[in-house]
This record gives C-alpha cells, sequence and structure tokens, in this order.
C-alpha cells in the first residue's frame, strides 16, 4: 500500500508500461515506438526541448515558447573555472504546464528542511549551457535575469526554488529545495527563503547558477480538510513506483490538483 495525505479536491492518475502477455504473438520491435518507461519518458522529454545559440562573449536574451525570458550578461560562462567563449548552445524546458511537468517526469514535491510537503506552481524551468557539446559550469560568473509569465494579480508573492534530481534515500526521485544566498538571487529574503512579487505580468528574479529552477508557494489551503488516498499496485506490471525519468519502476502515479497546479508524485 502507498499512502499520501492530499486534499479531497484532487484526483490520481497513472502512467504504466505494459507487457505482452506470454499467449500474446510477439512482433518485432519497432524502433520508433519506446520499449520501456525510461524510454518512453526520455522521448517525451525532448519533444519539449528548445534550443538557442548565444555568443557567450556578448550575451543575449532567450524566450521560450511559455513566455519565460532569460538574460545572460557577457562572459558569464565558465568551463572548470576558465572562461567560455565563441558560440554556446542554451538548452530551456518550460514547465507551465501539467501536461509539461508529468512528461518531463517533474512534479511540485518540496524535500527540503521543512520537511515534506507539496507546492501550488507558479511555472519552472530547466536550463543548460553547452559549450563544443560539455555543459558549462553549473554557477556562472554573475547573474541572470529571468522574469515568468503569471496571470496572478499585480504585488502577488512567489518564491524561488531549486530543483534536484537525486533525493530520496535511494537519491533517484525528483523534488524541490531552497534556494542558497550564493545561487545569485536579488530577491526579497526572509526566514522561509526567497520571494519576489508580481510585476506587470511577470515574476522577475535574478540567478546565479543553472539547472532546475521554480516559483511556487506551498499548497497548504484546504478549506475540506486533509485526507489519505491509498494506492495499491497489483498485477504482473505496475507493482514498483518509478523513480525520476523511469529509471528504475514501472509505474508514475500523480496527484492532479482540481482548479489549482499542484502536481504530487507518489515515490514510495
Amino acid at each position: 500500500m502507498k499512502n499520501l495525505l492530499l486534499s479531497a479536491a484532487m484526483f490520481c492518475f497513472s502512467i504504466t508500461m505494459v507487457a505482452c502477455s506470454n499467449d500474446d504473438p510477439a512482433p518485432g520491435p519497432d524502433e520508433n515506438v519506446p520499449q520501456n518507461l525510461k524510454d518512453f519518458m526520455q522521448d517525451q522529454k525532448d519533444k519539449l526541448e528548445q534550443t538557442f545559440t548565444l555568443d557567450a562573449s556578448q550575451g543575449g536574451t532567450i524566450t521560450g515558447k511559455e513566455g519565460i525570458k532569460i538574460t545572460f550578461p557577457a562572459n558569464v560562462f565558465t568551463k572548470n573555472g576558465e572562461p567560455v567563449t565563441g558560440n554556446v548552445k542554451v538548452t530551456l524546458y518550460e514547465m507551465l504546464k501539467p501536461s509539461s511537468m508529468i512528461f518531463s517526469g517533474t512534479n511540485t514535491n518540496y524535500n527540503g528542511y521543512q520537511g515534506n510537503k507539496y507546492f501550488e506552481t507558479d511555472g519552472f524551468f530547466y536550463l543548460d549551457v553547452t559549450s563544443n557539446g560539455v555543459s558549462v559550469d553549473e554557477y556562472l560568473n554573475g547573474v541572470l535575469d529571468v522574469s515568468v509569465p503569471t496571470d496572478k494579480g499585480e504585488g502577488a508573492e512567489t518564491r524561488i526554488w531549486i530543483g534536484e534530481e537525486d533525493m530520496g534515500e535511494g537519491e533517484d526521485q525528483f523534488g524541490w529545495n531552497d534556494v542558497n544566498r550564493e545561487d545569485g538571487g536579488n530577491g526579497q529574503w526572509n526566514e522561509w527563503g526567497w520571494e519576489t512579487k508580481a510585476v506587470g505580468g511577470e515574476f522577475g528574479f535574478t540567478l546565479g547558477k543553472l539547472g532546475w529552477c521554480n516559483c511556487d508557494i506551498f499548497w497548504n489551503d484546504a478549506p475540506d480538510g486533509m485526507t489519505t488516498l491509498t494506492v495499491e499496485l497489483t498485477g504482473d506490471v505496475g507493482k514498483k513506483l518509478a523513480s525520476f525519468m523511469g529509471g528504475s519502476g514501472d509505474t508514475y502515479v500523480f496527484f492532479l490538483g482540481k482548479g489549482i497546479p499542484v502536481l504530487a508524485q507518489l515515490y514510495t
């Protein structure tokens, strides 16, 4: 049995890779069809990839299809501590819709020092930069200006979080953690972390590192109270919950908020 405490105003769904029974005929493999959950998730994530080219010595601005805008100052990239010159490839994944989050293997789980909680997301993204096919240093020689579109009212608050792909006891789960001051933020710091406010339909902030970044607030308003939802995995497949990007296991189970952008993933 797998248990999770959530609001009653949520519903559950799962993704499972199903194998044919021994009595079924065994057609030859189709090279265009993913043969396992890991390949399936990677195939879906690849469809979300956006790439851009920048001159590292000049910097520049990229705008994603969903409206996330990121400005890179000149000479902000290093590789093994040495300045990067010439053209670089910028890879961006935008997750502003539940479908994008699901098919990138991500969620709105929080696993930081404040305990296991869930976020109501204002959108998140993944950013990578490569020079000659090799990723540049994660921490930058300066900060990026970032804006994430929002339909929330002027002055609405959100907080900035950093994503990690190696959380949990097996270090194979995706979740969100608290940012550090050295991550390059210029938002308002308080005892809970780093905040920014909506201005002109955008959440604007700076960021000093590459990787996963999230604009979220804790989801803790449940007017109808909380309930425990239990998931039982049965059958020949679906016996093990999937880790990040299907590295192990064969079933994803998500809880998607009804009318709110909460996407909690069940790992254990």
